[in-house]
C-alpha cells in the first residue's frame, strides 16, 4: 500500500490476533513480550521512520515502553493523560459530553449498586477499561452484545465485581 508516497509495510491488530505483513505473510502473537519483540525485529530489519499503534493493546504496549526506547522514540503517541483518557471508557464519554459531542444514553453500573432490570434488548455491555486486574492478573474484557436477560446477568456476574460497566 502506499500512503502520501510512503509504502505501508504492515498492519497490527494486537497481540493475541492475526497480524498482517505484506511480506511475510499473517503471524499470531500471544504476549505483549513477543509483540514488541517482533516489532521490534521488523524495524531491525525495515528501519521505520514512525510506527502508528492504532489499538488499545498497541497504545498500551507502547506507552508501558522506557520513552528513551528506540521503538517507542519512533511510535506517534499522545500523552500519558490523553491516552489515559483514551482508554477509559467512562471518562472519554464524559469528555465528549461536556465539549458538546453526541454519545449513545448509557447507564453506569456500579459494583456498589443494586442493579435494575432491563426490558431493552439487544443491550451492548462493556467494561469501563478493557484491561482490567482481575486475580492477580491483567485480562481483557471484551464488549458484549445480551441478546437477553440472560447474558446481560452472566457479563455483570463476571465483569462488575472488578469494575464498572456501561
Amino acid at each position: 500500500e502506499q500512503a502520501a508516497g510512503k509504502e505501508i509495510d504492515l498492519e497490527i491488530e494486537a497481540p493475541g490476533a492475526a497480524i498482517k505483513v505484506a511480506e511475510e505473510g499473517s503471524k499470531t502473537i500471544q504476549d505483549e513480550k513477543e509483540f514488541i519483540a517482533w516489532v521490534r525485529s521488523l524495524d531491525d530489519k525495515s528501519h521505520y521512520d514512525l510506527i502508528v499503534p492504532v489499538t488499545e493493546n498497541m497504545l498500551m504496549e507502547f506507552q508501558q515502553l522506557d520513552e528513551g526506547d528506540v521503538v517507542r522514540k519512533k511510535a506517534f503517541l499522545a500523552g500519558p493523560d490523553s491516552i489515559a483518557i483514551a482508554l477509559d471508557k467512562t471518562t472519554t464519554t464524559l469528555l465528549a459530553k461536556s465539549l458538546s459531542i453526541p454519545v449513545p444514553h448509557s447507564v453506569l453500573l456500579n459494583k456498589h449498586e443494586n442493579v435494575a432490570p432491563s426490558d431493552n434488548y439487544p443491550l451492548a455491555l462493556k467494561t469501563s477499561q478493557s484491561f482490567i486486574e482481575r486475580d492477580g492478573k491483567t485480562v481483557y474484557s471484551p464488549v458484549c452484545i445480551a441478546s437477553n436477560a440472560e447474558e446481560r446477568g452472566q457479563f455483570l456476574e463476571k465483569w462488575l465485581p472488578y469494575c464498572p460497566v456501561q
